[in-house]
């Protein structure tokens, strides 16, 4: 890896080239103090790729899962007026937590990635 090396004096008015070697105060201001820069080259190599997919998404339904939520669904008001007070309202309520369950399970998304190449 090839470096190269320069120095100049730090005062920022000033900023002559110096040499590397050189110590006391700068020939042109008069001021002490060298700061160095070193400079690095450097090659990298690389080789070119390319990639591609298909990617395929749908939904899948759960026929059980649907007519049961729709069974649920049509029931629960029924059960409501039926039932007297308080009962009618905690089945209703349990009927639709159980109609919240079944309908994350009545449809399933799937996602499907095919690599081309």
């Amino acid at each position: 890896m090839p470096e190269e090396r320069t120095a100049w004096c730090s005062n920022q008015e000033c900023k002559s080239p110096l040499p590397l070697d050189h110590s006391g105060p700068c020939p042109k201001c008069g001021k002490t103090g060298k700061t160095i820069g070193i400079q690095l080259s450097v090659t990298a190599k690389g080789v070119p790729s390319i990639s591609g997919s298909r990617i395929r998404e749908y939904v899948r339904y759960n026929k059980l899962a649907l007519v049961t939520l729709a069974v649920i669904t049509l029931v629960s008001p029924l059960v409501s007026i039926l039932l007297p007070a308080l009962y009618g309202l905690l089945v209703s309520y349990a009927l639709a937590g159980l109609g919240l369950i079944i309908g994350y399970r009545a449809f399933i998304r799937i996602r499907e990635i095919e690599r081309l190449f």
